[in-house]
Formats: C-alpha cells, sequence, structure tokens
C-alpha cells in the first residue's frame, strides 16, 4: 500500500493511497530463516505500527534478511538503521530517476557474496561486526553491521 505524500503523488500519479503505513510491522513480519532481500520503496514515515521503531530493528538485526530502500522523501532514520544493520543501503530517488535506482539495487543484489559467522557463548544484546579484507586490492563495500545475540 501507498501511503499518499507530495512526492509520493508526484511520483505514482493515480494510485489511490490507503490512509496508513505500517512500515515497521511490515518489515518485522519478513520471517525466514533463508537468506531474503527486503527492497522497501517508502517516504520512510510510520504512521499504524504496532511495534516501536526500536522493537521492529530488533527483529530485522536478528535475520538473514537485508534491507534495501529506494525513499521518495528526506531520509528515514529508521530505513536507514536497518540498511545499516542488515547490510543494505539507502538510495533517494525520484520519478525520473526511480527506475534507474531499482535496477541499481536489483545489480548490486545479483553482484554480492555471503560471509557467515557464527558466536557461540554471549550475553544476550547487539554484537558488532568489523569486516576487514585480509589481502589489499580487496574492497569491501557495504557488510551488515551487527546483529542481535538471543
Amino acid at each position: 500500500r501507498i501511503a499518499r505524500t507530495d512526492k509520493t503523488a508526484e511520483i505514482f500519479g493515480d494510485i489511490v493511497p490507503s490512509g496508513g503505513t505500517s512500515l515497521f510491522d511490515a518489515l518485522a513480519s519478513i520471517v525466514s530463516n533463508d537468506r531474503t532481500y527486503a527492497i522497501v520503496i517508502s517516504d520512510g514515515d510510520d504512521r499504524n505500527s504496532e511495534l516501536s521503531s526500536d522493537e521492529a530493528l530488533r527483529r530485522i538485526s536478528n535475520t538473514h534478511m537485508m534491507v534495501e530502500s529506494i525513499t521518495l522523501d528526506e531520509r528515514s532514520g529508521f530505513l536507514a538503521r536497518a540498511a545499516e544493520n542488515t547490510g543494505g543501503e539507502v538510495v533517494r530517488a525520484s520519478r525520473a530517476t526511480i527506475d534507474d535506482v531499482l535496477r541499481n539495487v536489483i545489480a548490486d543484489i545479483n553482484s554480492r557474496y555471503l560471509l557467515i559467522y557464527q558466536s557461540h557463548g554471549t550475553n544476550r544484546g547487539w554484537r558488532t561486526i568489523n569486516i576487514r579484507p585480509a589481502a589489499r586490492g580487496i574492497a569491501i563495500l557495504n557488510a551488515r553491521k551487527g546483529y542481535y545475540a538471543e
């Protein structure tokens, strides 16, 4: 569903809005033990979620999901944190650029490699991960910043 703002009206034209967005609930409801990508196209505002942004971030950050966001308005703090925690990215788009931006996001997803780290015997809470290449000439462009240990 698309909540109508001036930017979404400009970009999507005649689409009828639903009147509200439950962004936190929607992202937190994606439950999978598999590697999953969530591509969010939004203004980043949440109007109707039952979950708080912190609870949604905790749930999102404890999955194999990567959040890629295309924002149509100002950068959303929630989407920026969700992308950072999961190794994704937030990109701004307009009506003129949304096709190219979405193609670039999909191309980026298709060119990723997966590195798995398994921690044992740690206390509950947020754990920061810092990935550095062992050899020269290799660049880490984007990586998950950490995870919640439960």
